[in-house]
């Protein structure tokens, strides 16, 4: 593969990555005020281990 190809896949894998990244994140802050709700107590499905006690 020739230098100029290989740089054309890197170009192209890193604007994957950031793509990638910025979906994740949207994701995370869509599921933040969920997380948050459930540490809070709100949801009863979830229990959380106190590490206190360990």
């Amino acid at each position: 593969m020739s230098h100029i190809e290989k740089n054309q896949e890197n170009i192209q894998n890193n604007i994957q990555a950031v793509i990638k990244f910025l979906q994740d994140k949207k994701t995370l802050i869509m599921n933040l005020p969920r997380i948050d709700k459930s540490f809070k107590g709100f949801n009863t499905f979830y229990k959380y281990q106190d590490f206190k006690f360990l």
